[in-house]
């Protein structure tokens, strides 16, 4: 890790100096600061360009571009991002995403003693230090990191060294625009992430790390579910959400917060679409708690169809419906069931070695490609942006290749 020291030399310009490998500039003007990061360059170089700036300063050049809020640190910054982009997004996935990444960030600045730092304190140096924390450092399942309460009970062997390199690319863009609204609003002049290299990680890599079930396995996580379900008398039932996510292929975080009026069973459609919604929970004290909350889906809006089967689970659900929620709680609520532990737990009584809920997607993607419907239609139904999204969730199997190439046969 960088020595995180000030340095400077006597021979060196006034308010020149070193931290972290990166030169930088610090001067007073009228009674604000002008400061400017060099970057990790050569001590010739950030010598000329100190005496470039005192120069300028002398001029007079400078004191109109000094930064009024130099002070603000990257904590109070990024919040201020975050309700800018709460106002856009609403406090839906994509943005609870954007909030693990920059409180990863601020994390690692008070690792670093950098909490307290203003922004312009945070180069290039720190910004690739983090990268490669990232890439290297010891973190829990679904992001936990060690130490943390969850720890205690997880399984020291399902650590592992490093987030996923789809992460870490993810977070570098994320934090790029963080600091690119600072430079908009003047607090820095350059954009320490400007330069720092993350290589993105490339498709079979990221389709690796998907795992589609057969039509087999997935009758076979629906029979364990549901036996589970009947044990235990969970509400909701867990094989009807997985019914419906294989089905329709919709995301977690949309399973949970669809509601009856999402429902068209006239046209046999699913509404995925921006919402406001007001749920209602009955404690058990008698007491009745309402929350309203703008809810908007990760991705693309869209209709999804309805088929036979999630038909028969939706009809079901609707004659015994409590709530405005298809998975209500038994408060009313909507559902907040751990879905990937107890997946992961059916699908080990499946014989399943390895799942996650968002592989149910993926079972929609790759089931609806191998019985030969064409990508433009499967785009469609997951409501993909690009297309390179779909070609990521729906591989062409070996058979499709032989089944197509029987159609071409020159002698």
């Amino acid at each position: 890790m960088a020595d995180l020291r000030d340095k400077r030399e006597p021979n060196w310009p006034n308010g020149l100096y070193r931290r972290a490998g990166s030169y930088r500039f610090r001067r007073r003007v009228g009674g604000k600061y002008v400061v400017r990061v060099f970057g990790p360059i050569t001590l010739n170089e950030a010598t000329r360009k100190a005496l470039r700036m005192t120069l300028d300063i002398e001029d007079g050049k400078e004191a109109g571009q000094v930064a009024p809020q130099v002070r603000k640190t990257f904590f109070a910054h990024s919040q201020e991002w975050l309700v800018k982009k709460k106002a856009v997004l609403g406090d839906g996935p994509t943005l609870q995403r954007y909030r693990a990444i920059v409180d990863n960030f601020a994390l690692y600045l008070s690792s670093r003693q950098l909490s307290k730092a203003p922004l312009p304190s945070i180069d290039y140096a720190v910004c690739d230090d983090y990268v490669t924390h990232r890439r290297t450092a010891p973190i829990m399942p679904n992001g936990l990191r060690l130490g943390s309460l969850a720890t205690k009970f997880t399984r020291k062997s399902a650590c592992r060294n490093g987030a996923a390199k789809k992460t870490v690319y993810e977070e570098r863009i994320v934090l790029k625009s963080v600091f690119k609204e600072a430079i908009r609003r003047k607090l820095i002049i350059q954009n320490p992430w400007e330069d720092v290299v993350v290589v993105p990680p490339k498709r079979e890599e990221i389709r690796a790390k998907h795992n589609p079930l057969t039509e087999a396995e997935c009758k076979a996580l629906i029979a364990a579910a549901t036996a589970e379900d009947q044990k235990r008398h969970r509400v909701p039932a867990l094989a009807d959400i997985i019914v419906y996510a294989i089905n329709t292929g919709c995301r977690e975080d949309e399973v949970c917060k669809v509601e009856w009026t999402d429902i068209n069973f006239k046209e046999r459609l699913i509404h995925v679409r921006a919402k406001k919604v007001v749920e209602t929970r009955h404690k058990p004290d008698g007491t009745v708690e309402t929350l309203e909350y703008e809810w908007k889906p990760k991705a693309t809006q869209g209709d999804v169809p309805i088929n036979n089967a999630v038909k028969a689970v939706l009809e079901r659900l609707y004659n015994e419906r409590k709530s405005n929620f298809v998975f209500a709680q038994p408060d009313g609520g909507s559902c907040r069931t751990r879905l990937l532990r107890l997946t992961q737990q059916a699908a080990r009584d499946a014989g399943i070695k390895r799942i996650r809920f968002h592989d149910l997607r993926h079972t929609y993607g790759t089931l609806l490609r191998e019985k030969g419907v064409s990508l433009e239609v499967i785009m469609q139904l997951m409501r993909h942006a690009d297309m390179k999204e779909t070609l990521l969730y729906a591989k062409p199997s070996t058979q499709a290749a032989h089944d197509a190439i029987k159609k071409l046969n020159v002698a």
